[in-house]
């Protein structure tokens, strides 16, 4: 290793320990986050299926969008996978809201 960056070419940069202390705390603190629904998408708690039955996306929907939750939240947790994670996620994201968008434009009457 010579001037923070790895040998072999893959070019990682070596952090420092503050850094790479608040990097593992956000990355905890999001995986903690996408945990927690998985207790209401996985149960069928009355506000999940209301939520995804608004979407018209009851029960694949929620289910799968646990599914992707659960994977996100380990892949972030991996050190070697944390962007992979991270891009699930963010797709999983818009994912939610692309419907709900669509639904606001509707017209009442469909």
């Amino acid at each position: 290793m010579a001037n923070g960056i790895m040998e072999g070419g893959a070019n990682r940069v070596e952090l420092s320990t503050p850094v790479k202390i608040l990097s593992w705390v956000l990355r905890i603190t999001a995986a903690v986050i996408l945990l927690q629904t998985l207790y209401f998408k996985f149960t069928g708690a009355p506000e999940s299926v209301y939520i995804f039955t608004k979407v018209h996306a009851e029960p694949w929907g929620r289910i799968g969008s646990g599914v992707m939750e659960l994977v996100a939240s380990i892949l972030l947790l991996t050190p070697r996978f944390t962007w992979l994670g991270a891009a699930c996620r963010w797709r999983h994201r818009r994912s939610h809201l692309e419907p709900l968008d669509a639904a606001r434009y509707r017209s009442p009457g469909r």
